[in-house]
C-alpha cells in the first residue's frame, strides 16, 4: 500500500469504530467486526483476505503507537519546541484523529 492508499484506508477504517473503539457497543461483536472488515475490503477494492487485512491493521497500529510514543517521550524530555520529535509519516495525522483515544 502506498502513502495515498494508506490515508484512504485509514479514512475507511475510521468509519468503522467497532474495529478500533473499545467503548463502542459492537467492539466485542465478532460478527459485526467481520462484516466491517469485509466492507473495507470491498470499499477499497482490495484483493486480500480478512486475515491479511487484520495483519495490515495491526502493522499500522503498531507503527502509529511507536511514533506517538516517540513524540510523547521527546516532549517529556524537556526538549525545546524545536527539538520535539516530528514523525515523517504523512498518514500519522489521519490516524491520530481517532486512534489517539
Amino acid at each position: 500500500m502506498n502513502k495515498n492508499n494508506t490515508i484512504q484506508f485509514l479514512e475507511c477504517y475510521e468509519m468503522h469504530p467497532c474495529l478500533w473503539n473499545p467503548r463502542e457497543q459492537d467492539y466485542r461483536n465478532n460478527n459485526v467486526r467481520l462484516a466491517a472488515l469485509k466492507s473495507i475490503i470491498q470499499e477499497m477494492r482490495l484483493s486480500i483476505t480478512v486475515e491479511e487485512l487484520k495483519l495490515k491493521i495491526k502493522n499500522i497500529r503498531t507503527t502509529y503507537n511507536r511514533e506517538a510514543s516517540k513524540v510523547a517521550k521527546s516532549k517529556k524530555s524537556g526538549a525545546g519546541k524545536d527539538d520535539v520529535y516530528r514523525p515523517q509519516l504523512i498518514w500519522l495525522s489521519v490516524a491520530d484523529r481517532f486512534l489517539k483515544q
